[in-house]
């Protein structure tokens, strides 16, 4: 799978103030694991179901100026155990549940949540998180109430949330959240629009990924 918005924005969005190790969970071509290197001096694992993404992201890693602080390995996280924990979890999970089926596997794995559904990866991401850990993730937003309700059962408590509209005048598609396992006082509530209506970028997303966008 190719980079993607989901994945640029929750890259330049997760954070954590002095973070020593972080998983990225379900990493793809690794694309979120080194953004996240290169924002912090963390050393991070990248962990995928699927053998080609591993593969692509070991490559990525090894060409990339953070390789030694890079691990992608090739391993289910519903059958994930570590002898450490993480101060810092992102994921850009699958998302579709009980749907109809692209004829591409790779697209289905990234996609659809039959391997790791939302409640595996909220009880291993309880089990491999710090005390004061953060765990950062971006979801569809009609996903999202259910994905909530799961993580409180879990005891992962809702800290920030970011409502992502594509343009101004359309509903918000998307949703950045961290979760922690403390509770909150009060949530940080905010919304990011992405695009202008003639399809150019709008100010507060070129501020949010500018290390990462040339362009920008």
């Amino acid at each position: 799978m190719k980079v993607n918005t989901d994945a640029v924005l929750l890259g330049s969005w997760a954070v954590h103030p002095d973070p020593k190790t972080i998983l990225d969970i379900g990493t793809g071509c690794g694309v979120i694991a080194l953004m996240l290197a290169q924002r912090t001096y963390a050393k991070i694992t990248a962990i995928d179901i699927d053998k080609g993404a591993i593969e692509d992201a070991s490559q990525n890693f090894d060409n990339s100026p953070w390789a030694s602080r890079l691990e992608a390995v090739n391993l289910d996280f519903a059958h994930y155990q570590s002898d450490h924990k993480f101060d810092l979890i992102v994921s850009n999970p699958p998302y579709f549940e009980n749907s109809l089926k692209s004829p591409f596997s790779k697209r289905n794995l990234s996609r659809h949540n039959d391997h790791l559904n939302h409640q595996q990866l909220l009880s291993g991401c309880t089990e491999s998180i710090k005390d004061d850990g953060i765990f950062a993730v971006i979801l569809p937003t009609d996903v999202f109430a259910k994905f909530e309700s799961e993580a409180l059962v879990n005891e992962l408590f809702l800290h920030r949330i970011c409502h992502i509209r594509p343009t101004e005048h359309k509903a918000p598609n998307r949703i950045l959240a961290e979760f922690r396992k403390s509770i909150a006082i009060q949530n940080v509530i905010d919304e990011l629009v992405l695009f202008h209506p003639n399809r150019k970028p709008t100010d507060a997303y070129k501020k949010l990924t500018s290390d990462f966008y040339p362009a920008f």
